[in-house]
């Protein structure tokens, strides 16, 4: 079987300094795809992705930060008091106390999609801010909803490296979710440790290839 990597930029839109440096690793073809935070990325700084056909586009789900791009008044159980959503610990907690709604979260995620659509973006794949996209139950929803917008490229959150306490909640998470593993396609394996090195260098990256390729053929490089 042949290999393939995928070497993702998560947070496309989070802020300038992450944007840029986003834009810098496209045009030196550092990158073969980016995800994007439709409810924080300027729309001005969604226009040079447009120049880039080499790398493919996706969407970064996000429930959890900042403000929704709903209306509020329709995304009542996602948002606090100030109007911004919920972190990541109380959305579930929310959902599993079923105070969440479903349809609410619908509205949300495809008002993001239809926002990156409207700026002449195709979304050939997702992932989500915190991989709340394989959170125990609420997770399944989000899947359903991506299926319906016809994204069947989605994360799979199958870590290579889980040392940390983060990790092991992902890798916990992403077996609990295999249950929906036959709704997309996606990666058999990715790669997270950029995310748990207080550096980034080249023999980091080059340790985490071989040993992924020792054990997957698909891996996704994420950073």
């Amino acid at each position: 079987m042949e290999r393939q990597l995928i070497i993702n930029a998560d947070d496309f839109g989070w802020d300038s300094d992450a944007t840029q440096a986003i834009l810098t690793l496209a045009e030196n073809h550092k990158i073969t795809s980016t995800t994007i935070i439709a409810n924080t990325v300027r729309a001005k700084d969604l226009y040079p992705l447009n120049r880039f056909k080499h790398i493919s586009t996706g969407i970064h789900v996000n429930l959890i930060s900042g403000y929704p791009l709903s209306s509020p008044d329709k995304v009542v159980s996602l948002i606090d008091e100030s109007g911004q959503f919920y972190s990541a610990d109380q959305l579930l907690s929310r959902y599993l106390l079923g105070k969440v709604k479903q349809s609410e979260m619908e509205i949300e995620i495809v008002n993001q999609i239809e926002f990156l659509r409207r700026h002449h973006l195709k979304i050939s794949h997702a992932d989500s801010r915190k991989h709340i996209h394989q959170y125990p139950m609420l997770g399944a929803v989000i899947i359903r909803i991506l299926k319906k917008q016809g994204i069947m490229k989605i994360r799979n959150c199958n870590v290579l490296n889980y040392n940390d306490k983060k990790m092991i909640v992902v890798k916990g998470f992403n077996s609990f979710s295999r249950l929906f593993s036959s709704y997309y396609r996606s990666p058999e394996l990715l790669i997270t440790v950029f995310s748990n090195h207080k550096e980034a260098s080249l023999p980091i990256f080059g340790k985490a290839i071989e040993d992924a390729f020792l054990k997957k053929y698909t891996i996704e490089f994420m950073r």
